[in-house]
């Protein structure tokens, strides 16, 4: 089944954790198909709402699914409110070691 722009934006509104998100988008093959740009850009503007250790669970889940390497690097450029880019360097610029290794 070929995810929607609309099913991941409603799983950001509904869901009250970055867990909870992750779980249901993983649930759903999200990460497991080619996103489309669109579902990519919904992604995208999330990421720039969440806190860095969301955007940490956001990358790894991203990272995990069988088309990772598609997802994350047509992800890695995209722009919101900052490039995702820019906001996954101050992310890991910000977060200390332990932080990254209990995730």
């Amino acid at each position: 089944m070929t995810i929607t722009p609309k099913q991941i934006e409603d799983t950001f509104i509904k869901m009250n954790s970055m867990k909870d998100i992750i779980r249901k988008l993983k649930e759903q093959g999200v990460f497991d198909q080619q996103l489309s740009m669109p579902c990519l850009q919904v992604i995208a503007d999330n990421f720039g709402l969440v806190n860095h250790e969301d955007r940490v669970l956001i990358w790894q889940a991203m990272g995990s699914g069988e088309e990772a390497h598609h997802n994350v690097t047509k992800f890695w450029f995209l722009q919101s409110n900052n490039s995702v880019r820019d906001m996954m360097v101050h992310t890991f610029s910000c977060l200390d070691r332990t932080t990254l290794e209990t995730q």
